[in-house]
């Protein structure tokens, strides 16, 4: 499968985390499968950089997702990819911007909402920078809504339920960060699914 180089392409670190994430849970036979099916077979065996340099295209990297859900199902694909958008976070923290850092970390001054809408706005915005979409950040009825109408991981391909578990996982140590437990974060509308967006609803778990 050939890629158009002017292509927004996924950072190797994110493109690493997730190849290992599939083989820690289905092993590397189950991940070479994956790639052939998804036709970047010619990344078996190769470890990508842990850097920010461009890898694979959105597309391709959407063509993987589909092929884990294709071969393994929505149970199979969601902890491989949950677990990648987790480990993701951890590693692009010391990426993002400051705004992200400070508000986790010296604005706890700030009322616990305004935390979580001011990390989740800069997040978006990283998000928006390094692959080219069109995100936005909005409040409704005590949620803190995160649309993107051009989804990078589950564009080209069709799924019965919500597909974006990169992004949850990625949103949830996000929050956890900001402002510690006790945030659900849930994909309610999904590009893969028909929806023109992927919605996602970060609100406070009812205890």
């Amino acid at each position: 499968m050939s890629a158009d180089m002017n292509e927004p392409r996924i950072p190797s670190w994110l493109w690493r985390i997730v190849l290992k994430s599939s083989t820690d849970n289905i092993g590397e036979r189950g991940t070479r499968t994956v790639l052939r099916r998804s036709g970047l077979e010619h990344y078996s065996g190769v470890t990508p950089k842990d850097d920010d340099t461009p890898s694979v295209s959105v597309n391709e990297f959407s063509q993987y997702i589909l092929a884990l859900f294709d071969i393994f199902g929505e149970n199979g694909a969601r902890p491989i990819l949950l677990r990648a958008g987790k480990i993701g976070f951890t590693f692009a923290y010391d990426r993002m911007p400051p705004t992200i850092k400070v508000a986790s970390k010296m604005l706890r001054i700030l009322p616990e909402k305004k935390r979580v809408v001011t990390v989740v706005s800069e997040f978006s915005k990283a998000f928006n920078e390094t692959l080219s979409t069109a995100g936005s950040v909005t409040e409704e009825e005590g949620k803190v809504v995160v649309e993107i109408p051009d989804c990078p991981h589950c564009r080209g391909f069709s799924t019965e339920t919500p597909a974006c578990y990169v992004e949850i996982g990625l949103l949830s140590q996000l929050i956890e960060a900001a402002v510690g437990s006790g945030y659900t974060v849930k994909e309610t509308k999904c590009v893969a699914t028909g929806d023109p967006v992927c919605r996602f609803e970060i609100e406070k778990s009812q205890s």
